[in-house]
């Protein structure tokens, strides 16, 4: 399983697949969750209650970085413009730190991504199913 979690994440860095497509890829290998520490860009992928894979990215703030105000149309933004291709997914988590979202947790079985502020504040997205 950690082994097709890898597979999907080389295949999303190299644009090779849209985000919907690794969404299903994951699902496909039996994972049913992933949460992102925005600021440190630590993923943890899940079945179940189980950690089958960890990672951690290049951070997207300064080490103690404060998170800025919640900004639900600045995340918004930030997301539309991921899926519209004109970002990259260390340019998204960026953006959307500056949104002030400290954390997201994708439930994969639900295709739902919860987006969090530091004060509790959050916003989910539905995840469209992968076009063939």
């Amino acid at each position: 399983m950690k082994h097709a979690v890898e597979a999907a994440l080389g295949r999303a860095r190299n644009g090779g697949i849209t985000y919907p497509q690794f969404v299903q890829l994951l699902i496909d290998a039996g994972l049913t969750s992933y949460h992102v520490d925005v600021a440190t860009h630590a993923i943890s992928f899940r079945r179940g209650a189980d950690e089958i894979h960890a990672e951690r990215g290049a951070p997207s703030a300064p080490p103690d970085a404060m998170p800025a105000p919640f900004s639900k149309d600045g995340l918004v933004a930030a997301i539309l413009e991921n899926q519209q291709g004109k970002s990259t997914h260390p340019v998204f988590l960026q953006r959307i730190w500056a949104a002030g979202v400290t954390t997201y947790d994708v439930d994969l079985t639900g295709r739902t991504i919860t987006y969090r502020g530091a004060r509790g504040e959050t916003h989910t997205e539905r995840i469209a199913q992968p076009s063939n």
